[in-house]
């Protein structure tokens, strides 16, 4: 009798530790689930926190604009900007050893350009938001706006005679009915260097305080139509005009047709060089220089 308990005592603790096992396997069934299931949703949730073109675009659903209010133009805008600026698949090349630039889009790269010259958003901010490191992200940015530089500097952005007289305002156009470009110089406080004759480069005794200049040029509707490179504060405004390549410019558009003779550049006396207006066969008359 005892050994027919016993044995039965034994079947119901296998049968139990059957039920058990049983019952271990459906949790750790269940574990797994749930640990799929955590994984999926912090994917999820890096993706929703993840900044870039992809999650500003799932943005917009609720936002609208949202891509502009970040870049100052429309994603569509974006695409043609991007194909225009690395036509064909061109890839940019960055400083090597960089494996989380690597990770990166290119439209990403620009698109984290863009929104930091919109916002003016500091290399930190720049560095979290996209997964960089503060150098990473001031390589990018360095190395796009050199690539900007070099591909819109190619462009020409001075409209043909026959279009800004088209569009010139009525008043202008009435005491200045064939003046194309107001031209002036223009300076930017910047920081001080700490390389002493440089400082004195920099230097401006108008600004009292170190500058880069710049000679500026616009048609009467307004419309930027030449930009010069930026030198050190120190220099005159007249050999920033000599040295910016805007009398090689009025030279070439004559030539091209896009500005003839009896057109005139409105600008200060200070401004220009006699020499190099007679040189392009220019006159000169009060603040306008007639072509």
């Amino acid at each position: 009798m005892d050994m027919l308990a016993t044995s039965t005592d034994l079947h119901i603790l296998r049968g139990e530790l059957d039920l058990k096992n049983n019952k271990i396997k459906q949790l750790e069934s269940m574990i797994m689930k749930l640990k799929d299931e955590n994984k999926q949703l912090k994917e999820k949730i890096d993706d929703q926190m993840k900044f870039g073109i992809e999650s500003i675009l799932d943005k917009e659903q609720k936002i609208k604009g949202l891509f502009k209010y970040y870049t100052g133009i429309t994603h569509e805008r974006f695409k043609s900007l991007f194909n225009f600026l690395l036509p064909d698949n061109y890839i940019l090349q960055y400083e090597k050893g960089r494996n989380d630039i690597k990770i990166l889009t290119q439209e990403d790269c620009l698109f984290s350009v863009l929104i930091r010259l919109r916002h003016n958003f500091g290399l930190k901010d720049i560095a979290i938001r996209f997964g960089l490191t503060v150098q990473s992200a001031g390589i990018v940015f360095n190395t796009w706006i050199a690539h900007m530089h070099l591909k819109f500097g190619q462009l020409s952005i001075w409209p043909h005679r026959n279009i800004i007289i088209e569009n010139m305002p009525k008043d202008f156009k009435a005491d200045f009915p064939n003046t194309l470009v107001i031209i002036d110089g223009t300076e930017f406080k910047t920081q001080t260097p700490s390389a002493l004759g440089l400082q004195s480069q920099m230097y401006s005794d108008y600004k009292s305080n170190t500058t880069l200049k710049g000679l500026i040029g616009c048609d009467p509707s307004e419309s930027v139509i030449f930009i010069s490179e930026l030198f050190t504060g120190s220099i005159s405004d007249k050999c920033i005009t000599e040295q910016s390549g805007f009398y090689e410019q009025l030279d070439k558009l004559k030539q091209q047709g896009y500005i003839a003779e009896g057109d005139s550049v409105m600008a200060d006396k200070g401004i220009y060089n006699r020499k190099r207006i007679k040189n392009i066969r220019a006159q000169i008359e009060h603040s306008s220089i007639f072509i």
